[in-house]
């Protein structure tokens, strides 16, 4: 399985949110609360995603006593962009997301950013995988016992 077929399977909406490195933290959990997502791209003035902001930066940002009117996402955003490409194997995936402990990873193709694939995305689309050839075995099971 690839990283398209996990685009393909996402459940909802396949927009693509992002926000402006400007934006206050306050802005970005109501933003994250509102569209019930945990990560949002942060993008420049031109459009362009310079980084990702997630929950757990937000986490951090708690521990630390930041004032969340005051501090930008562009403040404390990851500006290294780890990124996957569609044709990549769900099991390089994985194993990226394990051993760099990220959570969400855009996928981009073309320097055209398509969508962000979740750990929750990969279980659901390895689960449904999962049935889906169970279910062909029950089927290839069941013919050859009513042709025996």
């Amino acid at each position: 399985m690839d990283v398209q077929k996990i685009l393909d399977t996402k459940t909802g909406t396949n927009s693509l949110f992002t926000i402006p490195g400007n934006t206050s933290l306050e802005e970005f959990i109501r933003q994250a609360c509102e569209k019930k997502i945990g990560a949002l791209l942060v993008t420049d003035n031109d459009g362009k995603p310079v980084g990702i902001v997630s929950e757990r930066d937000v986490l951090y940002q708690c521990n630390l006593k930041t004032d969340f009117k005051k501090t930008t996402v562009g403040e404390i955003m990851t500006r290294n962009l780890i990124v996957v490409k569609p044709a990549d194997d769900i099991n390089t995936v994985m194993d990226l997301m394990i051993s760099k402990k990220i959570r969400h990873l855009p996928v981009v193709s073309e320097d055209k950013v398509l969508g962000i694939i979740t750990i929750r995305d990969l279980i659901h689309a390895m689960r449904k995988a999962d049935q889906e050839e169970i279910h062909r075995l029950v089927e290839y099971l069941q013919s050859n016992l009513i042709t025996d």
